[in-house]
């Protein structure tokens, strides 16, 4: 369930916000400097990932993407829920009507 829930934001990314990663909202973003600099991204939460994707493509930057393999969490509780899917959608929606 988890998997498919992580499967539909991150397809509801890439088609709001017209970007070409599969996952844009994985936890590691390696870039020159300038690519922050020149993107600025601003997020809400941990999307710092999403928006530097987004303003990065948007200002015409290539990237590529390394597919990473999570493990199981054995330990610990997980910050999705409700109240995080909710803050991604609208988080989402908002990245794509910002200035």
């Amino acid at each position: 369930m988890r998997r498919m829930i992580s499967r539909l934001f991150n397809r509801f990314a890439q088609i709001v916000l017209g970007l070409e990663f599969r996952d844009p909202m994985s936890g590691l973003i390696i870039a020159r400097s300038n690519v922050f600099e020149r993107a600025r991204p601003n997020p809400i939460g941990f999307k710092v990932n999403l928006e530097t994707f987004y303003k990065a493509t948007d200002l015409g930057l290539k990237g590529a993407e390394v597919p990473i393999r999570f493990v199981p969490n054995t330990t610990g509780r997980s910050k999705a829920g409700v109240r995080e899917a909710v803050r991604t959608l609208s988080y989402i929606i908002t990245l794509r009507f910002r200035d």
